[in-house]
């Protein structure tokens, strides 16, 4: 077993992951929503307690849990009862609060080689493609370098599936078929209609591969535009995206212009770079066919592209 140190240096690095993952302002996770991990030594891990929040998180909210007593859930049908009674019977501490009901799919990758820290999160912007069909293009694409170096060359697309033993079961399944195909280890695990699981050697590492998640989120705003108004029949529509700042003595809008342009033909035109230099599309604008348009709103980027 690993010393009292150990244990309470890893503990104070997963608080301090779980606190920064559970930021009102980083849009990650409300409520009870999602969980994290820290592997302490070969027998026992860190999860984040059942019903306590990542935003509020206290030391105590992290039990150490034993891996011999979680694993076999995996291999073996189990009910809710027979579940509940495998978490508690896995503490170290009987006193201490019941892990996470997802802690089978934590116990499973912290047994996976580099792998040290987990962090599983609900970012609002990258569910709206978990949730839509555009989720296998969001985890085979890549658009800038640091997505490869953060997030791997692909992600771990998972279909849903309930929390507990199932989800464990269908993260296992997935990522042996990854691991077979690519010969790669994931860094960034997609659950579809669910959330994303990011995981590192480090705290550091966990949270860089989910804030890059979410910043190629809005990156790829444009290229889900486009991918959806190069199927549509209509063969005279245009769009246009410009970027706007606002203006320091107020919310005015101050020099607009055209960054981005495609039309329904599919033929996409650049004109710079569709982000500006504070990462923001703000503006969709279109022309009708019947020359009724164009039409203006701080909203037609969202939802024009499934947001």
């Amino acid at each position: 077993m690993s010393s009292e140190t150990d244990l309470a240096g890893t503990r104070n690095l997963l608080l301090g992951l779980s606190l920064e993952l559970g930021k009102p302002g980083n849009r990650l996770a409300i409520l009870g929503e999602g969980n994290t991990s820290a592997l302490v030594d070969d027998d026992t891990f860190l999860v984040k307690a059942s019903g306590s929040q990542l935003g509020t998180l206290d030391l105590r909210q992290l039990p150490q849990v034993r891996f011999d007593r979680i694993l076999p859930l995996l291999d073996q049908e189990s009910d809710e009862e027979a579940t509940e009674a495998a978490l508690l019977a896995a503490l170290i501490d009987p006193d201490a609060p019941r892990p996470s009901v997802e802690t089978a799919f934590h116990a499973w990758l912290l047994q996976q080689e580099g792998v040290n820290f987990v962090g599983h999160t609900h970012p609002v912007e990258v569910n709206k493609i978990l949730c839509s069909d555009k989720a296998e293009l969001f985890a085979r694409r890549r658009l800038f370098p640091d997505e490869v170096v953060c997030c791997g060359r692909q992600s771990l697309l998972v279909d849903y599936a309930n929390p507990g033993a199932d989800l464990a079961r269908a993260i296992r399944s997935g990522w042996e078929q990854f691991t077979g195909e690519t010969g790669l280890a994931p860094k960034l695990i997609l659950l579809r209609n669910h959330g994303i699981i990011a995981v590192g050697s480090t705290p550091g590492s966990v949270l860089a591969t989910t804030a890059v998640a979410v910043r190629r989120r809005r990156y790829s705003t444009a290229l889900m535009l486009w991918a959806r108004w190069s199927s549509w029949p209509p063969k005279r529509w245009s769009v246009s995206i410009t970027a706007w700042t606002k203006s320091t003595a107020g919310n005015s809008l101050t020099g607009t212009k055209a960054l981005w342009s495609v039309s329904s033909a599919g033929v996409p035109f650049t004109k710079g770079s569709p982000w500006d230099e504070t990462g923001g599309l703000r503006l969709a604008r279109w022309a009708t066919p019947g020359g009724a348009g164009p039409f203006e709103s701080s909203r037609g980027i969202e939802q024009l592209a499934g947001g």
